[in-house]
């Protein structure tokens, strides 16, 4: 995967759909409010130490 392409929101949906496909709506959900709450902590706590790409 390219860097513009960890970037781009889209392909990192694309991941999360692949990685989410057949299992519940749920597991995504709890996911996604996971990495929300880590993102919202370590930005608060951390703002110069930190950063979120996907691969």
């Amino acid at each position: 995967m390219t860097a513009q392409e960890r970037s781009d929101p889209s392909k990192t949906a694309e991941i999360l759909d692949s990685f989410f496909k057949g299992k519940p709506e749920s597991d995504r959900q709890n996911y996604l409010k996971f990495l929300a709450d880590d993102i919202e902590f370590l930005s608060q706590r951390y703002p110069d130490r930190w950063g979120i790409a996907s691969r």
